[in-house]
Formats: C-alpha cells, structure tokens, sequence
C-alpha cells in the first residue's frame, strides 16, 4: 500500500478473491480507496489481487472470517502493514 496510506480511505473486504467481494474491491479501488482484500482461498486470492494491478493500493489477507482467531489476525494485519 502507498506510503500515504494515512491520508486515504482503507476498505477491508471479505470474500474477496470472487464474486461479490472481488466486485467490492474493484469499486472501492476505482474510486480511489486502498484495499485489503480478505479470502480464505489462497491462489484464487493471489490471482484476484493480480488481477486487479494495483499493487501500491492492495493488500491480500489469507484469512477465514468463520474463524474468529484468523480474523483478529488479520484485523491486526491490515494497520500494521497500512502504516509502513
């Protein structure tokens, strides 16, 4: 993510390497937020975030929602590696 990222809009979203949260992210980031895109299915996720060649506005989170232990991981994740 950009090194500004404390000056701009951050989305997390979940299920996000298809479908519905994929089309979430792809809206957030053409309107000009950050993304951390959360999915629990890692080459599909990686090909997602590819895809969308965003490199300096994306981050993806390996991560499974249903699980709340995953998902305090990543909640942790996405500041920390806003903020570098």
């Amino acid at each position: 993510m950009s090194d500004n990222i404390a000056t701009q809009w951050v989305s997390v979203v979940t299920g996000a390497a298809r479908g519905i949260g994929l089309a979430m992210a792809q809206w957030f980031l053409q309107h000009g937020w950050c993304v951390a895109l959360l999915d629990r299915d890692c080459a599909t996720l990686q090909l997602a975030v590819s895809g969308l060649n965003e490199p300096q506005r994306t981050l993806a989170v390996l991560a499974d929602v249903s699980e709340l232990v995953k998902y305090s991981g990543a909640s942790e994740r996405v500041p920390e590696t806003a903020s570098s």
